[in-house]
């Protein structure tokens, strides 16, 4: 069992490293923590020299993940679970979170259950189910265990930061309350950019050495800028950058403040930059869906690369419940846009927008692919939407927004055609002054 410390710093890669417990006494689990029950199986020799294969890979892959405390692969708890509840044997392995399942062989068919629990209220928090070729299964084996791993590590973050609240501030660590922030983004608008500026500024001022918490702050900064929800943007850009300068130089392999640094560059149009960082980010983590979809992003911008568009699927299905789920489908609409299918841009738009309706951005970009389409009366709704949330928006607003995107659009688009086909569909009302 490995319990982080914040002064057990492995001085090879900057990360947490942990401590074995050598069967002292028991301390209150981590709250950030985990024990991996071998997978069941039907009895058959090979079946379980597969199910014990894929449970220590599992472990291996959690254990990957920064702040987590993994407990170590032990077949013999596979005897324990039948005689005792999942919640026994976590209290037992002293973790916050049981992960337990079956693996079963049928034909050229691979069937693998997977659940969640929470040993402290002994919920069960989901279940997840593979059914896979049994070739493919080892054709794609890392892709495969990362779609177990994956969910896994994100529901824990997940629960883990929806429940922080209820010990109290003195008994949160500083990734908690990182983690507790971020759930702010579920729900992204402008009043939420605001709180969780905010509540990075507060957490940096109780633990100054938080890395992470900087690397966060930057990325809503510079987020700020691009959505115009600053009235400073130079400054705060400036600020933005500091940060992520700063959080490198405490912490330049922590893959969390890596993802930062990637996202930062990625929001200010250089992704070189940005595919750099995120790149080494995952790297250390491959657990982390929000760095595979903003680097599929960035791949698809530079590149134009198709297998941009597959991570960021990829980041969707192993991560539906993540705060940034959301986004995730507009990052999808942009590198749509830039392989010149508007009509799948428009889609993806939309789903972004249905995901989360409080963001103006979908509803906005969603509409200049509709009007292009000549689909103008689901883009005057999209920018009802829209106005609907931003009421004193403008087509000026529009046309400054596009031009700082304009990277995005495929070399048979011009900003001036967006803009034309934006000023048939927009309102004729004190929201636009220019002749429409």
């Amino acid at each position: 069992m490995r319990y982080p410390s914040a002064d057990a710093i492995d001085e090879t890669d900057g990360r947490t490293s942990g401590t074995v417990n050598n069967g002292s006494a028991l301390k209150e689990p981590a709250s950030y923590s985990v024990g991996v029950i071998p997978l069941e199986s039907a009895g058959a020799k090979d079946e379980n020299l597969l199910a014990d294969d894929v449970s220590r890979d599992l472990v291996s892959m959690l254990s990957r993940a920064p702040h987590l405390s993994v407990a170590a692969f032990d077949a013999g708890l596979r005897s324990k679970l039948e005689q005792s509840s999942p919640a026994e044997v976590g209290r037992s392995l002293n973790v916050h979170y049981i992960v337990s399942g079956s693996l079963v062989c049928r034909a050229d068919r691979l069937v693998l259950r997977i659940g969640l629990v929470n040993v402290s209220t002994n919920a069960h928090i989901l279940s997840w189910r593979f059914d896979e070729d049994i070739d493919q299964f080892y054709a794609r084996l890392d892709d495969f265990m990362l779609d177990l791993s994956t969910p896994i590590l994100s529901e824990i973050q997940i629960d883990g930061a929806s429940t922080a609240h209820l010990r109290g501030q003195s008994n949160i660590n500083g990734f908690e309350g990182v983690q507790s922030i971020e759930m702010l983004r579920a729900l992204y608008s402008e009043s939420r950019a605001s709180k969780i500026v905010e509540h990075f500024r507060d957490l940096i001022e109780r633990e100054p050495a938080n890395a992470v918490a900087r690397g966060s702050l930057a990325v809503q900064l510079v987020q700020n800028v691009v959505n115009r929800w600053t009235h400073t943007p130079a400054a705060t850009q400036a600020e933005a950058c500091r940060l992520i300068e700063r959080a490198l130089a405490m912490a330049p392999n922590d893959p969390d403040v890596l993802m930062a640094a990637g996202i930062v560059p990625a929001m200010l149009v250089d992704p070189q930059s940005a595919i750099h960082y995120l790149t080494r980010s995952l790297e250390i983590n491959p657990n982390n869906p929000h760095a595979l979809a903003v680097l599929g992003w960035q791949k698809c911008m530079l590149y134009r690369d198709e297998t941009g568009l597959d991570m960021i699927r990829a980041a969707e299905r192993r991560a539906p419940h993540h705060p940034r789920f959301s986004v995730w489908a507009a990052y999808r609409a942009i590198c749509e846009v830039k392989l010149g299918r508007l009509d799948k841009a428009a889609a993806a738009h939309r789903e972004a927008s249905e995901r989360n309706p409080n963001y103006y951005s979908p509803h906005l970009h969603g509409a200049a692919w509709l009007a292009l389409l000549k689909r103008d009366e689901e883009a005057r709704k999209a920018i009802d939407k829209c106005l609907a949330i931003l009421p004193h928006l403008t087509l000026e607003d529009y046309t400054a927004e596009i031009e700082k995107w304009e990277h995005m659009l495929p070399d048979w688009l011009t900003r001036e055609g967006c803009v034309s086909a934006m000023g048939r569909v927009w309102p004729k009302t004190e929201n636009s002054t220019s002749s429409n």
